[in-house]
């Protein structure tokens, strides 16, 4: 953006479905360079309206025409879209508004203080630097939960990631028994938010818990800025898919049938691993697909689909999202003599990665 801009600050006052940006966020432009609040990704399409507002507000501060448009579209795109008010930087302040703000900026400093070291006492941020931390501060949202309170219900969309920092959480069944207990330092949240599927269990607070919560928007933006959290949330999700699996290993036997939509391929894989079968996974999906996953005692020793083999082809089978699936025990002789394609842990964290990085690029590509 040009240096000849006048300063500018901008309040988003309206959200549709956008998933970078939420009612109330306040960006502005400093000596002609746009800034966005610490941890925001820049979305071109409103890079470009701003440039526009401030483009004509300079002209019109030049020519002395007032304006009378104060409220812009970002311009929409398949992420959704916002409306922000312009707000002209006000060149004039009383001693008692500089004080308000320098107040201001010193309750946001010490919130953000507090929140950094509430997170250097939990084990999945130790790894970061104090700088990450204090980023990593401004995203997240500390929120205190009284006994009993639920604080996730079963069948609704996945809106938060959630760590115990003080108390207790309980999972609850069907039946709303407690099925399992989660501490200090324990998350949940982590499945519904990656993948996009409704909270699969009712959590409730047990106790008085204080939790720290970071929103899908923000979740998104962490798992690409901070490497070492990526690892841990997908190990985390790894461990989660196998102790579901092994509730499920009196279901995976010879001539398993199913829809990819109830579980997928990664599930699927976890499965057979975890329960160390030796069979054949085929899945055919909507568009005609055909992949087959061979495993020898749970360990990947070949794969297939249209064509591709080995390692890529694992990958490529995990993005199927539709069609049927058949695990048939068992394999033949020559089958039992090919090698092992790699470590099972890795090539799921791999396959992750990767299906992440896919949504990731839809939303640059928006």
């Amino acid at each position: 953006m040009a240096t000849g801009y006048k300063n500018g600050v901008f309040s988003v006052v309206e959200e549709n479905n956008c998933r970078r940006y939420e009612k109330g966020m306040v960006f502005s432009v400093i000596d002609g360079a746009l800034k966005l609040p610490a941890g925001k990704p820049a979305c071109l399409n409103l890079v470009r309206e701003v440039t526009v507002v401030v483009s004509e507000e300079h002209a019109a501060s030049a020519t002395g025409v007032l304006r009378k448009k104060t409220r812009f579209n970002c311009g929409g795109c398949d992420d959704g879209v916002i409306r922000f008010e312009f707000k002209k930087e006000k060149t004039f302040q009383t001693t008692q508004m500089r004080l308000l703000a320098t107040l201001e900026r010193k309750d946001k400093s010490d919130r953000i203080m507090r929140c950094a070291n509430m997170l250097r006492g939990l084990s999945v941020f130790k790894a970061l630097l104090e700088e990450d931390l204090l980023n990593l501060a401004e995203l997240v949202e500390v929120r205190e939960y009284p006994w009993g309170f639920p604080i996730a219900r079963k069948g609704e969309p996945g809106l938060h990631l959630y760590i115990v920092f003080s108390g207790c959480v309980e999972v609850l069944d069907d039946a709303g028994l407690a099925k399992a207990e989660l501490g200090p330092g324990e998350m949940f949240g982590e499945s519904s938010i990656m993948s996009g599927e409704p909270v699969a269990n009712t959590v409730r607070a047990c106790k008085t818990c204080q939790l720290v919560q970071l929103s899908y928007k923000n979740f998104r933006h962490i798992m690409h800025q901070f490497p070492v959290l990526q690892e841990f949330i997908y190990k985390l999700l790894v461990r989660r898919l196998a102790e579901a699996s092994r509730q499920r290993a009196a279901d995976v036997v010879s001539g398993l049938t199913g829809k990819v939509a109830e579980i997928s391929p990664v599930e699927l894989s976890q499965m057979i691993n975890s329960n160390q079968k030796t069979g054949v996974l085929r899945i055919e999906s909507e568009s005609g697909s055909k992949a087959a996953l061979f495993f020898n005692d749970g360990e990947l020793i070949h794969a297939e689909i249209d064509g591709m083999t080995g390692e890529n082809a694992f990958y490529q089978c995990l993005r199927i999202k539709d069609g049927a699936f058949q695990f048939t025990s068992g394999l033949t002789a020559s089958q039992q003599t090919k090698k092992i394609i790699g470590g099972f842990m890795a090539l799921i964290l791999e396959g992750l990665k990767q299906l992440d990085d896919d949504e990731s690029g839809e939303d640059e590509e928006d």
